[in-house]
């Protein structure tokens, strides 16, 4: 007759072996899932008589093992193999690249180092998004606004800036209030380009923080995501982030935007192996590629820019 010792350490088990074999996760198709769940029933149960007669259970022990590693190998082959992250290439102007609102402005933030493209993205933007909208006017604040790349937008009555003062920051704040007074009556697209004055600028904040509402949209390209206060970063409707020279950069970028779903996507635990992956996945195409961060849709894409 089995003491009550042994009764309550065998119920314990049986107990802990019932909840994770209705727990126990399944890879593969829909025919192999099912096959699964029925050995894993067979293996389960087998193994509570064991539990529930006291018998040696150490070979049943065993294939339990040899079933969980064998659900562990299709885990990471369904990994590798379905959840890859796609590389998708722009060339001109790219079908689906931010969260584009009809009935109010978007705001975009792009994070990169230079010379990997943030640039030539920002005229994408504009090419895709702002160009041949006649109701829309266009506002670049660029130190180098007059350079060739914008000789375009020139063309296209394009007010331009050549750096974030006072004065942009007055005529930010007038274009509030005609939208209030107008019941916005217009539509606007700033496109601020390296400006490093507007980092502490409440009328920024803003732009990211309610200025959607009135009409007013916003593309603002930083080398580090620091360069705007952290109201705005968190407020963007996308989040653009292309190759960085520091881990320490990469890092911070990761843990602001998109830790949780880059973990997911790549099946990657460690935070200085997510900084390798993403030096990995930001070094394609010449160094010119980048993520896409939709938080609305926690949704990330891997894109590549054809310079």
């Amino acid at each position: 007759m089995k003491s009550n010792t042994a009764r309550v350490y065998c119920a314990k088990h049986y107990d802990e072996t019932k909840k994770s074999s209705i727990y126990h996760p399944c890879y593969g198709t829909p025919e192999e899932i099912e096959k699964q769940r029925i050995e894993i029933k067979k293996l389960y149960t087998k193994r509570n008589d064991y539990y529930r007669n006291n018998i040696c259970f150490s070979k049943i022990d065993d294939q339990i093992k040899m079933f969980d590693d064998e659900i562990n190998n299709r885990k990471t082959k369904a990994i590798q193999q379905e959840d890859k992250m796609p590389l998708i290439t722009l060339d001109t102007s790219p079908d689906l690249l931010i969260d584009d609102y009809r009935e109010a402005g978007s705001t975009c933030l792009l994070i990169g180092s230079s010379k990997r493209g943030k640039t030539h993205l920002l005229l994408k933007i504009w090419e895709r998004y702002y160009k041949n909208k006649d109701d829309l006017i266009c506002i670049l604040i660029s130190p180098s606004c007059n350079i060739p790349l914008y000789n375009e937008m020139s063309q296209n009555k394009v007010i331009k800036f050549n750096r974030y003062d006072k004065q942009v920051d007055s005529v930010i704040k007038s274009i509030f209030k005609i939208q209030n007074l107008t019941s916005q009556s217009y539509k606007f697209a700033f496109l601020i380009d390296d400006c490093v004055s507007s980092r502490y600028s409440p009328t920024l904040d803003a732009l990211f923080l309610y200025a959607r509402n009135l009409l007013v949209s916003t593309v603002c390209c930083v080398q580090r995501e620091t360069l705007v206060s952290r109201s705005s970063r968190s407020s963007a409707n996308n989040v653009i982030c292309f190759g960085l020279n520091t881990q320490q950069a990469i890092k911070g970028c990761i843990e602001a935007f998109f830790q949780q779903e880059l973990r997911k996507i790549t099946g990657i635990k460690r935070i200085d192996d997510l900084i390798d992956e993403y030096l990995r996945l930001t070094s394609e195409g010449n160094g010119h590629a980048f993520l896409v961060y939709i938080p609305f849709k926690r949704e990330l894409k891997h894109y590549v820019l054809k310079i």
